[in-house]
């Protein structure tokens, strides 16, 4: 169950942009009020919504391209997390194709789920990644459909 909370999140892409703040030359600094109300503008009003905002929209109202992948990355990983810790070895090996590339997280490669999507595929690549290097789902379950076939 995640404890991940909408505000939880806006914390943690703030402390990115203090950071960016701490270095910016004068006049280049993101204030925080600005950036929530450019967010709520996008329609960042609940955890959901944040979990759909790309590090594009983010750069489209004023954030470094690379603060706003950095950004981008915070509102997903949590999410993330989660779901690979749901599934025991166990419980992958009964799970559908869906559920396990859903719950996928290239950087737990070894864990239940990446180990039982390997075995799957027979260790053959299949996993297709995003412009902001998350896992492209309905792609990634595309191709292992197709290698199971």
């Amino acid at each position: 169950m995640s404890t991940t909370t909408f505000e939880s999140l806006l914390e943690k892409a703030e402390e990115i942009l203090a950071a960016h703040n701490e270095s910016a030359d004068p006049g280049s600094e993101i204030f925080m009020a600005e950036f929530r109300k450019k967010l709520a503008e996008l329609g960042g009003a609940d955890v959901a919504s944040l979990r759909l905002v790309s590090w594009e929209d983010l750069q489209e109202i004023g954030i470094p391209r690379l603060r706003a992948r950095q950004i981008a990355e915070i509102f997903r990983e949590e999410d993330r997390e989660s779901n690979a810790q749901v599934l025991t070895a166990e419980t992958a090996s009964a799970a559908s194709d869906e559920v396990l590339v859903g719950a996928y997280d290239p950087k737990r490669a070894t864990n239940p789920v990446g180990l039982e999507l390997r075995q799957r595929s027979e260790d053959r690549p299949f996993v297709v990644f995003d412009r902001d290097g998350g896992v492209h789902r309905k792609a990634t379950l595309q191709l292992l459909s197709e290698l199971l076939e």
